[in-house]
């Protein structure tokens, strides 16, 4: 039964709309936001959270990046303690020498800058205190070594000379406890050391070098600045006379106690060659553009502000997209609510009002959420991090300025992710809300055509600017073709390029999620349920996706980025031996002045190494020396001979720097162009071991096929093994071979001592040629060629013992090195051990990060399936409702979980991956910046396992509670 209400004719009149004052409506619009957001309190959490989750963030790195620079005052304490400042010699006198006001470390002596004056040992230089008032009180520390048995072994350990337990440096150092040494035998050390020594207080240690001695320990003294690990010495000055004259000048550090220093007073002992760190002159700096030109007071908005953009602009787009999306449907969810406003006479702008507020309520949630989850994961940071040094972190740095620009960040991403389903609540079809009626949206035909050409000219713009960086490397003759603005403008652009292709691909979304909803159409009935719903509710979906496809292509970006960059350190690292061996130089200088060369006998060095390291296998090797090191190693190393080999590297492969190249010159070293040409000769690159004049241990070795397969760390190949049979050499180079054979060039001892070998008009004694095959290592190694003993012995080569080498069962401790070093010192008469080495290869940190990248990506991918399902799940319970009533199991459900999260993590992390392998390749092109080098088991873990990690994680957390009931409102 219908009714129908007739109007007064007399009374009808239009209804006016209500007049809302902007600011009274904007706090209605506030209002209503924040009893909603309440009301939905489980949406505004995830909302809050999605924001508050890079705003913590932000805000722990301000903190802990703030922590790690010092303020003025803190910089006096840790560097001067009490006193009132620090005095160095870093040149002899010099009227045009200039410093940074705050940093004496960076000097201007005419044209030179420097911030290193270890290596000065000039004896034109000075005492600065004869600069200084007559009975002016001056400290000195003098950074030094010795070699002292340790608990485990032998070790250098460094020693600091001088007087640094003085009351005027505490801040800098400190007493713990014991006294201070009063005599030369007598040091104090650190806990670290303690520990090391294995001694206690009152112990005595073996001192071995500089001075064959024992030293009593007498106190335990801190360096605040060092960590609680560091391990150092301390000794009253001179007591290791280790230095004199100019090299002990350069390397003290002189404090003034009671003498403050201005600005003038420091430009004064400038131009004596002196820097100074002045406690006046740290608080109180004079204005910028004073000593070295440059000097600046430090900006910390300028510094900040290109990578904070970064974060910020990665940060904004992750949250907009999925916060945005969670706004959509919170506006969705609202409709009626926003219905009632408006047919009450409420202008459309405040129904934008009413839901950009939301962004505004939420904003302001997250950001405050997030300074206190920032502020607390950055203070346990440091807590876990600390290593006990001051320098690590000065102070508990709350730049409050900055962490209030974060949370007005905050709230300006809310607003934004509020904007667009703001914009769509205005537009309200207030009938169709009120009467509850839901239409899906109108796929759009146009925007996947503008997807795909937006998707080919980022691509397009990658490969372009990966070829033209290939042009302008081999054009500037550069090693990694960042020859200026050209090459940064260039890969700026390669790296724009994948960006525009995931703005094209956001714009593909909706055509690729219905096409995957098609593909599927004959798969089970929740995976058709939950692509259908993807596919036709793009406003929660595409987001999801776009976010999870920007993460990934981030992260995978970055690990090829970083193998890249592995590849390069492998590549650059100059190895002496395969990785993990030992070896132990037979040629050593004796003892006491190290100017007298000498070989020792190999058995006690092979036992010495057995007995301490868990040896696999040792071996004696033999080789011919270097005879272009001089006539005087020559005799130490072999008997006089009337002429000696010298293996030649074929003019054809030999560095145009190398001074036996036909193309060297010393003028031409001075030409630019020549030095950056040879920079990219692959000649120069190859192997440092290759380009030096000569090494230590020789390049042509004599022994046995065994020693070969020691040095190769495998099995020679069955060509080399045959070659070795037949008396042939076996080259570790191809470098050295030329025609199958390798070239022995004999001279004189005077001929080498004129050094004729490096001049082409002298010709050698006699050439001889041997047949050879090429085994390249693993690694470049400093071994060259080997030549069997039969043939050593027929050519005539004066080969000796020169290695003891020793693979491991497997990587030794501290203390097996350090009794390793013990008992090869005992037999080298050298304390320190310095004829044992250990090879580890590079830092191998590429594969961590890519693990780490992973973990991050992960992260993201989670939290936006979390939020796309979330968000299906609370949009869609009148569907639930639907299927329960026609008897839907809660395996549907959880089937439907499972595809939803697999079709949205699966869809972006492929195409991140395959977005972010995208300007890798652009940039390591042949002839490019860097080698190809994707770490591809964290790559696939990241494309294929992470999104079947989240969806069977989706599926065991998906609601299997009873079904739900829906109740409708009928609306006469």
């Amino acid at each position: 039964m219908s009714h129908r209400i007739e109007a007064d004719p007399a009374s009808a009149h239009p209804p006016r709309a209500v007049s809302v004052r902007p600011v009274s409506g904007q706090r209605i619009a506030v209002r209503i936001a924040r009893r909603t957001s309440v009301r939905s309190i489980g949406r505004s959490l995830l909302i809050g959270l999605l924001i508050a989750l890079p705003i913590a963030g932000l805000s722990a790195v301000v903190l802990v990046a703030r922590s790690t620079d010092p303020t003025p005052a803190e910089t006096v304490a840790t560097q001067l303690g009490r006193s009132e400042a620090r005095l160095r010699v870093v040149s002899p006198p010099d009227p045009g020498l200039s410093q940074y006001p705050t940093d004496p470390d960076w000097w201007q002596n005419g044209e030179k800058f420097s911030n290193d004056t270890r290596d000065l040992t000039n004896t034109e230089l000075a005492d600065p205190t004869s600069y200084l008032p007559a009975g002016t009180r001056v400290l000195t520390t003098f950074p030094a070594a010795a070699t002292v048995t340790t608990a485990h072994g032998v070790a250098s350990l460094p020693v600091i000379e001088g007087e640094p337990w003085d009351a005027a440096l505490h801040g800098h150092f400190e007493v713990l406890e014991g006294r201070v040494p009063r005599v030369d035998s007598e040091i104090m050390v650190t806990p670290g050391a303690l520990t090391r020594l294995g001694a206690r207080l009152g112990d005595t240690v073996a001192e071995h070098t500089p001075l064959e001695r024992t030293v009593t320990i007498v106190g335990v003294l801190d360096d605040r600045t060092k960590g609680s690990a560091n391990s150092t010495l301390f000794a009253l000055p001179g007591a290791l006379v280790t230095a004199s004259g100019g090299d002990r000048i350069a390397g003290t550090s002189y404090y003034l106690p009671a003498l403050p220093l201005d600005w003038d007073a420091v430009q004064g002992l400038n131009r004596h060659g002196v820097t100074v760190l002045s406690r006046q002159v740290l608080l109180d700096p004079p204005p910028p553009g004073s000593g070295t030109p440059g000097y600046a007071h430090p900006n910390w908005f300028v510094i900040l502000l290109a990578p904070t953009a970064l974060i910020a602009a990665f940060t904004v787009f992750e949250v907009v997209l999925l916060a945005g999306a969670a706004f959509a449907v919170g506006a969705r969810q609202q409709q009626r609510t926003l219905a009632i406003v408006a047919s009450v006479g409420a202008p459309r702008s405040v129904l934008f009002r009413i839901v950009s507020a939301n962004g505004i309520v939420l904003g302001t949630l997250g950001g405050l959420l997030g300074l206190a989850l920032g502020i607390s994961c950055g203070s346990l940071a440091m807590a876990l991090t600390g290593d006990g040094s001051t320098t690590r972190y000065y102070g508990y740095h709350l730049d409050w300025p900055i962490l209030a620009g974060i949370l007005v960040f905050a709230v300006v991403v809310g607003w934004i992710s509020a904007l667009a389903p703001a914009i769509a609540a205005s537009r309200l079809d207030v009938v169709g809300a009120l009467r509850g009626a839901r239409r899906p949206p109108t796929p759009s035909r146009r925007r996947p055509i503008v997807g795909v050409i937006v998707v080919l000219v980022g691509t397009g713009l990658a490969v372009v600017g990966g070829i033209l960086l290939v042009i302008e490397a081999r054009a500037s003759h550069t090693i990694s073709g960042n020859g200026g603005r050209t090459a940064a403008l260039l890969t700026g652009l390669v790296v724009a390029g994948p960006i525009v292709v995931q703005v094209g691909l956001a714009l593909c979304g909706p055509l690729l999620l219905r096409g995957a909803a098609a593909a599927f159409s004959r798969s089970g009935l929740g995976s058709r349920l939950a692509l259908r719903d993807a596919a036709r509710n793009p406003g929660r979906a595409v987001p999801a996706f776009a976010a999870i496809l920007t993460a990934v292509f981030v992260a995978v970006f970055a690990m090829c980025v970083v193998g890249s960059s592995q590849v390069q350190s492998d590549a650059g690292h100059q190895y002496t031996t395969m990785p993990g061996q030992v070896s132990s130089q037979l040629d050593y200088a004796a003892m006491p002045d190290r100017m007298r060369y000498v070989t020792a006998p190999s058995g006690p060095f092979v036992a010495a190494l057995r007995s301490t390291l868990p040896v696999k296998t040792v071996r004696t090797l033999s080789s011919v020396p270097d005879f272009d090191i001089g006539p005087d190693q020559i005799a130490a190393k072999v008997p006089s001979l009337p002429s000696y080999p010298v293996l030649t590297v074929p003019a054809a492969n030999l560095c145009p720097m190398d001074a036996r190249s036909p193309q060297y010159s010393e003028k031409r070293l001075l030409d630019p162009a020549f030095a950056t040409a040879s920079q990219n000769d692959r000649r120069c690159s190859t192997n440092t071991f290759l380009s030096s004049a000569h090494n230590a241990g020789g390049r042509l070795w004599v022994g046995s096929i065994d020693d070969l397969a020691l040095v190769l760390g495998r099995q020679p190949s069955p060509s080399a093994r045959t070659a070795f049979a037949a008396g042939h050499a076996v080259a570790l180079y191809p470098e050295y071979v030329s025609g199958g054979e390798i070239e022995l060039d004999w001279w004189t001892a005077k001929q080498l001592a004129d050094d004729a070998i490096y001049s082409s008009n002298k010709k050698p004694v006699s050439v001889t040629h041997l047949d050879a095959v090429v085994d390249s290592p693993a690694h470049p190694i400093n071994f060259g060629v080997f030549v069997p003993t039969a043939t050593a012995d027929r050519l005539g080569l004066p080969s000796a013992s020169s290695l003891v080498l020793a693979s491991l069962t497997r990587p030794p401790s501290t203390g097996e090195l350090d009794a390793a070093r013990q008992d090869t010192a005992a037999l080298t008469g050298d304390p320190d051990g310095s004829t044992l080495s250990i090879e580890t290869g590079p830092a191998p940190f590429a594969n961590l990060v890519a693990w780490i990248l992973l973990g991050l990506s992960s992260l993201v991918a989670v939290g936006s399936s979390a939020v796309a399902i979330g968000l299906a799940r609370a949009e869609g319970r009148q569907d639930d409702a639907t299927l329960g009533s026609l008897g839907a199991s809660s395996i549907t459900r959880r089937s439907f979980a499972f595809w939803q999260s697999l079709l949205l993590s699966g869809l972006g992390a492929v195409l991140g991956a395959a977005v972010g392998l995208l300007p890798a390749l652009a940039l390591e092109l042949p002839g490019g910046r860097a080698p190809f080098a994707p770490p591809w088991l964290q790559i696939g873990l990241t494309a294929v396992g992470l999104p079947l990690t989240i969806a069977c994680g989706s599926w065991l957390m998906a609601s299997s509670r009873g079904r739900p009931v829906l109740r409708r409102t009928p609306i006469g």
